[in-house]
């Protein structure tokens, strides 16, 4: 009787670990669905781009974080979509909510907080700053969580979101822009071989403003985006995107990752612009982009892909490298192409010496 007696205790204790145990599993198994669901609805979001057709989504090539250049494979392995952007169908959804911002440009090589804190603190006609965090160079001037950033070593060694922080505090009023270049990046074009802008002789590309990244290469686009995404999410104000343009030769001279990319720069930097601008500003902050002084006085001759009214439609701003006389010149050039918003908050001459009479500009830079 005693036997039995354990025989069945035995036996309801096993039952009892195996409903605990199912019990258990199945929770965890809640658990990773849910994580799952999440990082599909947030992690995936860097990835939507824009087209005149609608939205959609393209991933850039997987790899291990641990892959260097070498690893990265055969270039017909990245998920390339290049539309040809038709203008006139991108409505204007950029340029609302602006005010004058008036500011002092500090370069990579001066992002410190001691000295970002110092001329937030010392201007005295200004209410903006304008940081350059990623140069020609591909290097960055503070330290980056974006994969990239430590995968192709142009990290920086600054505590960005302390600086943010510390200014933000010291100064209520401040405007923070952060500037990325986009496709000039010498380190980026050296040490990512995929995404490097390749001749059609098979060599990459560099010429006076450095080494230049295929326009067309969605993994490089994902990384701007991301930076966006994060200095968007440290404070920032806007994010000023320059060197969004093609190289000043034809188009024929060119292997583009997406051999379907078409023979027309204009299109493949409509693409870009459309796709980097909304996805970064999705994230609830401004971006603006400089335009070149030919692209912005006479866009039917220029070969920079440029095109101002794409640019005006998606960036609520259009920067200009000029001076304090002839900055009027492009400003008008401009303004007729400034649909929405208010047209004396769109346009910013970077300027040197004097400064211009106008609600917008930038110093140095």
């Amino acid at each position: 009787m005693s036997d039995l007696f354990h025989s069945h205790l035995y036996r309801g204790k096993r039952l009892r670990r195996k409903w605990v145990k199912w019990v258990t599993i199945a929770l965890i198994a809640l658990i990773v669905l849910f994580a799952i669901a999440a990082f599909l609805f947030y992690g995936l979001q860097k990835y939507v781009i824009y087209t005149q057709d609608g939205v959609k989504v393209e991933f850039p090539i997987m790899k291990e974080e641990s892959q260097t250049a070498e690893d990265l494979g055969d270039p017909s392995k990245q998920d390339i979509v290049v539309e040809k952007t038709d203008t006139s169908t991108v409505t204007a959804t950029a340029g609302y909510d602006l005010d004058s911002m008036k500011a002092v440009y500090i370069d990579y090589t001066s992002v410190s907080k001691d000295h970002v804190l110092e001329v937030a603190e010392g201007m005295t006609e200004g209410n903006a700053l304008v940081l350059q965090l990623k140069a020609g160079s591909g290097q960055l001037s503070y330290k980056s969580s974006v994969r990239e950033a430590d995968g192709y070593q142009v990290n920086g060694t600054e505590d960005l979101a302390a600086i943010v922080k510390a200014v933000k505090k010291a100064r209520e009023d401040i405007w923070l822009v952060g500037e990325l270049s986009c496709c000039v990046d010498s380190f980026m074009s050296q040490r990512n071989a995929v995404s490097a802008l390749h001749t059609s002789d098979g060599d990459t590309y560099s010429d006076g403003n450095g080494g230049w990244i295929d326009p067309t290469s969605s993994e490089m686009r994902s990384y701007i985006i991301d930076l966006g995404t994060e200095l968007a999410d440290m404070g920032f104000d806007e994010i000023l995107l320059t060197n969004v343009m093609h190289p000043s030769a034809s188009t024929d001279q060119f292997d583009y990752v997406d051999e379907n990319a078409g023979d027309d720069a204009t299109s493949i930097i409509n693409s870009y612009i459309l796709s980097v601008a909304r996805s970064i500003s999705s994230k609830g902050v401004k971006v603006s982009a400089v335009g070149t002084r030919d692209a912005i006085s006479d866009p039917t001759g220029t070969m920079t892909g440029q095109d101002i009214k794409m640019f005006t439609n998606v960036c609520d701003r259009i920067y200009c490298y000029t001076d304090a006389e002839s900055y009027t010149e492009y400003q008008e050039a401009c303004s007729k192409y400034f649909t929405v918003g208010d047209k004396a908050y769109r346009f910013v001459p970077i300027v040197s010496g004097d400064l211009p009479e106008t609600e917008c500009w930038v110093l140095g830079g």
